[in-house]
């Protein structure tokens, strides 16, 4: 079976950035290191929640993204990387 996973990127703070990998589609979320609210998820262009993308964190605790925050995954890993560069420029 196909598992995509959720891959996490912590910054020094302890925000955690989740990117969906293992496929042509993805998802960001974001964590603050408190782990309360408010979370915030990347935004496609769908405004419809199914079909659902089902992704595990860790291969192995279930997780689904609406289809409104679907996005491909070149622009995931392309924010992903933006967020990974401001966090290392904010913290020197």
């Amino acid at each position: 079976m196909h598992k995509l996973n959720i891959v996490s990127i912590e910054a020094e703070n302890g925000n955690t950035l989740g990117v969906v990998v293992g496929d042509e589609e993805s998802s960001l979320s974001f964590t603050y290191a408190h782990l309360n609210p408010p979370y915030y998820a990347s935004r496609g262009n769908s405004s419809g929640h199914q079909p659902v993308l089902t992704c595990f964190l860790a291969l192995e605790h279930h997780t689904e993204f609406s289809r409104e925050w679907v996005i491909p995954t070149q622009e995931a890993f392309s924010a992903a990387f933006r967020a990974a560069a401001g966090w290392r420029t904010a913290e020197d």
